[in-house]
């Protein structure tokens, strides 16, 4: 006699799979836009934060943007993106997945990504301490982990063994089982190499300055006023 076919697991709805996808594909942006900010040393080219040379992030104006402001500011607006995003996510997983370690790893990617932000604020405001950077550029390998893993594990179904006195089917493994062993390799070379992508502050200083000079070539302001909300505003733009 046959044995019944093995049942299958659970499966997250279609698109909360697809759209755990779309946040692990935007975290690979996110992680570019942090490369090429430290790759052209722009990392202080905004002094402050969460504005952006006073302005609200989001209503920056695009024609101040030169230099490494570019590099730096564009880095913040996709940051905020995917933090909100991740919100999303890990709202959308506590409400439809079953796993109650899955749920949990979506808030773990919430606390990661909040921390993220505040690491990336704490390097701004405290002139790029060494270990802080550090933790924020190994920190986005994590979060990358985290929400790779939690795509993987929406893809389903997977099959589980029945309890029947006949000997057990085979369990076959989903592949998201193996992603924690094999992100370990590329998480630790990028944490290692965390210290050896990140400037002194001498050069990172020296990049602000050249920025706000070259803003304030493009529009006629002193280089200490040119981005600043209050004289945009006193020009009639912004």
């Amino acid at each position: 006699m046959n044995a019944p076919p093995p049942p299958l697991a659970p499966r997250a709805p279609l698109w909360h799979h697809r759209y755990a996808k779309l946040v692990a594909a935007c975290t690979v942006l996110l992680i570019a836009a942090g490369a090429s900010v430290t790759s052209t040393d722009s990392g202080l080219s905004v002094p402050d934060w969460p504005t952006t040379y006073g302005w609200n992030m989001f209503t920056f104006p695009l024609s101040k943007m030169v230099g490494g402001i570019r590099f730096e500011h564009t880095h913040r607006l996709i940051a905020s993106t995917v933090g909100f995003m991740t919100i999303f996510l890990a709202i959308w997983t506590w409400r439809v997945e079953s796993r109650r370690w899955v749920r949990w790893l979506g808030v773990a990617c919430l606390g990661a990504v909040v921390l993220q932000g505040v690491l990336g604020g704490i390097t701004v405001l405290f002139f790029l301490p060494p270990a802080v950077s550090i933790g924020h550029a190994g920190l986005a390998q994590i979060f990358f982990c985290l929400t790779l893993t939690l795509a993987l594990e929406q893809a389903g179904p997977r099959v589980v063994a029945l309890e029947v006195n006949a000997p057990k089917l085979p369990v076959i493994q989903c592949p998201s089982q193996h992603c924690e062993t094999h992100a370990t390799f590329p998480l630790t070379d990028a944490t290692r190499g965390a210290p050896v992508t990140s400037p002194s502050r001498g050069i990172r200083r020296k990049r602000s300055s050249s920025d706000r000079e070259g803003c304030a070539a493009s529009s006629g302001r002193s280089p200490v006023a040119c981005p600043a909300k209050g004289s945009g505003r006193a020009g009639g733009h912004r």
